[in-house]
């Protein structure tokens, strides 16, 4: 019933203050209908910032610190010089709590759509169709499996890097090649939106059912102050980005080739393994490292993972340093 409310409370403010397609929102400055010279219109045009959440559709515990950042905003009680868009990245997939209805949105980033398309690969071209008036992206997640800390996930990007680091929303940025696609054949929203040279950032807030209503507002707030700083006391990037971000990447997937392999019940998010350790029957830790993304899908009654299903059942991070990733 509460995600209803506040699926009904989006819908309602995208109406009354629509973006740029279905179920998106976008904020103008209360005092956007005052003149402005062309200087100042140009400034607020390469300032607009767009936030992404619920591409996958159970993951909408920031619907909460989304709205009342939207209230406040509306108050006055933030403020900001240009437009902050916010798109609810699949709404049907929201109203029914779960992943997605046919495809996984943030693997459909990969463009023409196909003319058989599903709805998600359709959601994905309107939401991919916007990227062309924002200068920067933050795109809101939640693992499934508990997380002991938020993290930054994407491709390395200097320019991307330098934002999260000025956010200071987590404290490590889990990272990877920016030749190497997230998942092969396949690209995210993040991705697609860098692939037009302009940063983005993918943050994992929380876990899944985790109270994240102040940590999405807190971030919000935070996204509108270093871009303050950014765009309008042009401040540069650098200056702003002052707190250490550490950087692990991926160094070892174990490729999930039987639907009947199953890991301990017990892994999480970041917990140490080391090479050889058994976290699943004839399952072996490739290397030492922290385990990321293990996988619980649903099963059948023969104990098979049902599809679709991604092609890796965990993946092995490692540290890396900032001048290594700047080599790539």
């Amino acid at each position: 019933m509460i995600l209803q409310d506040n699926l009904n409370a989006f819908y309602e403010v995208s109406k009354a203050s629509p973006g740029p397609i279905p179920w998106s929102v976008t904020l103008n400055p209360l005092d956007s209908s005052q003149k402005k010279s062309s200087a100042e219109n140009l400034k607020i045009n390469q300032s607009k910032l767009l936030i992404v959440f619920a591409i996958h559709g159970d993951e909408i515990d920031t619907l909460p610190g989304v709205l009342e950042f939207i209230s406040d905003f509306k108050k006055g009680k933030i403020v900001y010089p240009s437009s902050i868009t916010f798109i609810l990245g699949n709404p049907e997939a929201a109203k029914e709590s779960t992943r997605f209805i046919e495809q996984d949105m943030n693997r459909l980033f990969v463009f023409p759509v196909p003319p058989s398309s599903t709805k998600e690969h359709l959601r994905s071209e309107a939401i991919f169709s916007t990227f062309k008036d924002y200068s920067v992206l933050l795109d809101l997640h939640q693992t499934r499996m508990k997380l002991p800390h938020p993290f930054f996930c994407f491709a390395f990007h200097k320019a991307s890097y330098l934002w999260a680091k000025a956010l200071e929303a987590a404290p490590v940025m889990v990272t990877r090649s920016p030749k190497e696609a997230f998942l092969p054949g396949k690209k995210c929203v993040d991705e697609a939106f860098r692939d037009l040279g302009k940063p983005s950032m993918t943050l994992e807030l929380g876990h899944i059912g985790q109270d994240l209503k102040e940590k999405t507002y807190k971030v919000l707030k935070n996204f509108v102050d270093v871009s303050q700083k950014v765009y309008f006391k042009e401040l540069k990037i650098e200056a702003v980005a002052q707190k250490p971000l550490d950087l692990l990447q991926r160094i070892a997937y174990f490729n999930f080739s039987d639907p009947k392999m199953t890991l301990k019940p017990d892994l999480t998010n970041f917990r140490k393994i080391s090479k050889g350790e058994e976290l699943g029957k004839s399952i072996l830790s490739p290397a030492d490292g922290f385990i990321l993304f293990p996988k619980y899908p649903k099963r059948n009654d023969k104990g098979e993972a049902i599809p679709p299903y991604d092609p890796y059942l965990f993946q092995v991070l490692g540290s890396i340093s900032l001048d290594q990733a700047l080599k790539w």
